[in-house]
């Protein structure tokens, strides 16, 4: 959308559809297609990040040619980039005076990158403010000038990019988004978000009437809005979060547009006369009927549940996401008129039936709303449901939860459940267990054939985990190391595993590698006793343990292999037997090094040889991390 690939909607079509939209619709094409994959989404589902293979990218670069995108140096090759359309400059001196880059006439994207550093670990020069050449590239779409940590300068004559789609001016130094920035009539996305010195946006900016996303979060000395900012009518996000904003004025309820809203951390929830200071309060949601995300926190400062009432969440049949906070008392009590304040609020805050996202954060009450039983028909649609810090007290999950009949996942965090019981539910595929300091038992009353990953953490009297048949991905951190033992007795079809943090840990049960065939991905992190792979006759126990190392010790079918500050970690299996192995990483484990009998760069069925020791010894540099880690096997 930024650089114009995207064909302009037309205007036959009855659904009036965004350029998002259609951008959305391009990616869904290109995913099915697997042109891209490593998809990520954000909570209005709008893909953030992706990648493309290799041999894709090979393709791609044959069809369109080397004058698409080209990577130069400022020193001797900017000279030849006349034609490019997107270039990225590694800066090995200062830019050159404006002439050379006049040149370019076709240029759409520029990126500076230092010396030394990847395109995807890039870090930005001290540029004060923006160079001249650069509001003489009329065909510029794209400007980034985030993270310039010296930037605080933006000249008139901006008002040449007259092409330009979007803007992106966040994590700054700036004081003051620029008037002259409302020219920009084509601009799409303006984006000044965690820019802790700004305190004024333009006072008008009814200009910018093609905008879609003005993103200014995090700006804690932002006090205000533009006067005319219900004008902007393309707005389809407004994110007010981390600002000190504490007037939304009433005309806002007109756009329509909006999809996603954000008051979490907001001054308009901070006042202790009004929830939202949006002229009469929360209801001020009432006409927002495009909404698809909504987060609200702070909920405790709605005293009138006819305010959440008003506020129309029933009525928003496009919300598909919902967000609910409350915030805890300073003393951690509450008393009982309180409680049940919060509970009518909660009550009246009833969302539309097709809702497919609901977290619920630090609710005091001590039962859930009505609508969220099955019996009711609201949350029959729902696929993803949170909960953290809520209804202290109960022991048990609340039979509705196990009765919605399409609930894909579930987060539970900092509950005082002691025992869990897993089972009943119809179609659930995650399930997340974080801070349950009281849980000692999972359970399940009736059949779980659908659990296909499990998460838990910090759930340190936790030691058994019940067989799950359909288990392939489990990651376990800080929890007892009895639970790591419970692993190889109880599950047979995991094909992937990751351990972190677990400190009583000294040996990794080869009653895992022994008893689940399939096993794919082993990842052990921040263990700082393990010492390396072992049996015994009690597995609970790390006592008595023999260690094994050699060729007896076998991985199966094991492709990725990594460990990670394990500080301890004496002995590697013997891997020249593991030929199923296409994959290993090894960072800050200091000891392996003096234990190995033979070289890891001899081990030729492997693909990707990420070791930092390896690497430092090979003098290609000091990784402080496996993102700065070369593959050794391409080398």
């Amino acid at each position: 959308m930024a650089e114009g690939f995207l064909l302009q909607p037309s205007n036959n079509v009855e659904n009036d559809c965004t350029f998002e939209d259609i951008g959305d619709e391009y990616f869904e094409i290109l995913i099915w297609s697997s042109f891209f994959d490593g998809v990520k989404k954000n909570e209005l589902d709008d893909i953030t990040t992706f990648k493309m293979h290799d041999l894709v990218h090979d393709l791609a670069q044959a069809v369109v040619g080397y004058h698409e995108c080209s990577i130069v140096k400022v020193s001797g090759q900017l000279e030849k980039s006349s034609e490019v359309r997107r270039l990225n400059i590694i800066m090995d001196k200062d830019l050159p005076a404006s002439k050379s880059m006049r040149r370019i006439k076709k240029l759409r994207t520029i990126i500076v990158l230092e010396p030394n550093h990847s395109l995807d670990r890039r870090r930005f020069t001290n540029i004060q403010e923006l160079p001249g050449f650069v509001t003489s590239l009329h065909n510029l779409q794209r400007l980034d000038l985030n993270h310039r940590r010296y930037f605080t300068t933006f000249p008139d004559s901006v008002t040449g990019l007259e092409c330009l789609r979007f803007l992106d001016m966040s994590f700054t130094p700036i004081e003051k988004v620029p008037d002259v920035v409302t020219s920009l009539r084509n601009l799409r996305t303006l984006d000044v978000n965690t820019c802790k010195k700004l305190k004024i946006l333009p006072e008008y900016v009814a200009g910018l009437k093609n905008l879609s996303l003005f993103n200014f979060s995090n700006c804690p000395l932002l006090d205000s809005l533009p006067k005319d900012f219900a004008e902007l009518y393309q707005l389809r996000s407004v994110d007010l979060s981390g600002t000190a904003i504490k007037v939304l004025s009433e005309s806002c309820a007109n756009l329509y547009n909006l999809e996603y809203v954000n008051f979490g951390g907001c001054a308009l929830l901070k006042e202790s006369s009004t929830s939202l200071k949006c002229n009469d309060g929360i209801e001020e949601l009432a006409n927002l009927n495009f909404l698809e995300v909504l987060a609200i926190s702070d909920l405790q400062n709605v005293k009138d549940p006819v305010d959440a009432e008003g506020a129309n969440l029933e009525g928003k049949q496009n919300l598909h996401s919902l967000v609910l906070g409350w915030v805890e008392s300073g003393s951690g009590t509450m008393r009982w008129d309180q409680k049940s304040c919060n509970f009518q609020v909660f009550e009246a805050l009833q969302p539309p039936t097709d809702l497919r996202k609901l977290y619920i954060g630090n609710f005091k009450g001590w039962e859930l709303p009505t609508w969220m039983c099955p019996s009711s028909g609201t949350l029959l649609n729902l696929e993803e449901l949170l909960l953290r810090n809520c209804c202290q007290g109960i022991e048990h999950l609340p039979a509705a939860i196990r009765q919605l009949p399409r609930l894909r996942s579930l987060d539970l965090g900092k509950m005082s459940l002691m025992s869990l019981d897993i089972g009943g539910f119809p179609t659930l595929i995650q399930l997340n267990l974080a801070d349950m300091l009281f849980l000692q038992e999972l359970c399940f009353s009736s059949p779980l054939s659908c659990l296909r990953d499990l998460m838990i953490s910090d759930c340190k009297r936790l030691i058994e985990i019940p067989s799950l048949p359909s288990l392939t991905f489990l990651a376990l951190e800080n929890v007892d190391h009895k639970l790591v033992f419970s692993v190889g007795r109880s599950q047979t079809s995991l094909t992937h595993i990751v351990l972190k943090n677990i400190e009583e840990l000294k040996y990794f049960p080869i009653s895992i590698l022994e008893n689940i065939c399939d096993l794919r991905i082993l990842v052990i992190r921040n263990c700082n006793q393990l010492e390396g792979f072992g049996v015994n006759g009690d597995e609970n126990e790390n006592e008595n343990v023999v260690a094994l190392y050699g060729p007896e010790l076998y991985g199966g079918s094991l492709h990725k292999l990594e460990f990670s500050y394990c500080p301890v970690l004496k002995f590697l299996p013997d891997l020249r037997g593991w030929t199923s192995l296409r994959e290993l990483n090894i960072l800050n484990c200091p000891q392996v090094k003096e234990s190995l009998t033979y070289d890891l760069k001899s081990l030729s069925f492997l693909q990707y040889l990420l070791v930092d020791f390896i690497q430092r010894a090979e003098q290609r540099g000091d990784p402080s991390s496996l993102d700065d880690c070369i593959n050794l096997m391409h080398m």
